[in-house]
């Protein structure tokens, strides 16, 4: 082989390396519709809309997920990019047993958003996941649907997964609860 084609394989190889050095598994919800990922750009500051199975992200395809490991694989030129979900940081060296902080909240027929049985606005919502993001305490959020959902309980449910993912809260998990429908 000459030197032309080692250093065009070569360069082949690093741009492929080098366009998923920058990108992170954020985060991941389950749902009655399966299961939704975030993957991150660092470098542009760019998370990725709710990706499933088969969608693709700055040109990397959603291949698998490993939910024993938590590792999302993206196919990116018919290479593997495997990413472990984003973990939260370890302090002074030592292993400590971080716990999720359950967040159960609730959403009305009118779009309104409580928290065990007392109301929450979506400002009061941010300024809890600060503190949550600050500690680099994990989340997990159970968002529970009332029994019809509707536009505006929808609309708050985008809400309120732009602001977790906008929170800088290290690692979290979103499901939504599904209400008995009304007959």
């Amino acid at each position: 082989m000459n030197c032309r084609a080692s250093l065009a394989i070569f360069f082949a190889i690093a741009a492929v390396t080098i366009s998923h050095a920058a990108l992170e598994f954020s985060g991941y919800l389950k749902s009655k519709d399966g299961l939704r990922f975030v993957v991150t750009d660092l470098e542009a500051k760019q998370a990725s809309t709710w990706l499933k199975i088969g969608d693709t992200f700055q040109g990397h395809k959603v291949a698998e997920f490993d939910s024993e490991n938590e590792i999302l694989t993206l196919d990116h030129a018919g290479v593997a990019v495997r990413l472990p979900l984003k973990d939260s940081h370890v302090k002074e060296g030592k292993l400590e047993a971080v716990k999720k902080q359950e967040i159960p909240l609730a959403v009305g027929s009118d779009g309104a958003l409580s928290l065990n049985g007392k109301t929450l606005t979506l400002e009061a919502f941010k300024e809890m996941l600060l503190k949550f993001a600050e500690t680099g305490t994990p989340i997990d959020v159970a968002l529970h649907e009332p029994p019809d959902p509707n536009q505006k309980t929808f609309e708050t449910g985008n809400k309120i997964v732009e602001i977790i993912s906008k929170s800088g809260v290290k690692k979290y998990s979103l499901h939504i609860v599904d209400a008995p429908r009304s007959k």
